[in-house]
């Protein structure tokens, strides 16, 4: 049996961003089975798009933007580029903060409102557990 790693790591961050805490795969000569241990929890990203179209999605003034998952947090896109935010940058909805790393996937993490960064509070390369706090940010009103 040959296994294609990039078929896994595609089942692996399907499962993270999904929150799933088990994952079973099964093709003709192919049985997988992923277990999560910890507290599983959608990515940002995904449950706002499950949010009611109706819910406000800006939140209160002085607000802290803190990890979706477990992982390790990276400023930059390569360790050479310039990081994705500073403080004092003014960031669009969407806009790339930060990459996630968990196992081996590389996740890039959006902005999920408009907002004007106070401060960075995660170090380059800091491991992350869901709720780590990674920025201070004021929230722009459109």
């Amino acid at each position: 049996m040959t296994l294609d790693m990039r078929h896994l790591d595609r089942l692996v961050d399907q499962m993270i961003e999904l929150g799933l805490e088990r994952l079973k795969y099964q093709d003709a000569e192919t049985h997988i089975l992923l277990v999560r241990s910890g507290n599983p929890r959608p990515s940002t990203a995904h449950a706002l798009r499950l949010a009611p179209a109706a819910a406000p999605a800006v939140p209160d003034p002085a607000e802290t933007i803190t990890a979706p998952m477990y992982g390790r947090f990276y400023r930059a896109p390569a360790p050479e580029d310039a990081p994705f935010v500073q403080a004092g940058d003014d960031i669009a909805e969407g806009q790339p903060l930060c990459i996630i790393e968990a196992m081996k996937t590389l996740s890039r993490f959006e902005a999920p409102f408009a907002c004007r960064i106070v401060s960075i509070l995660c170090d380059n390369g800091q491991d992350i557990v869901p709720g780590t706090p990674l920025f201070t940010v004021e929230p722009r009103h459109a």
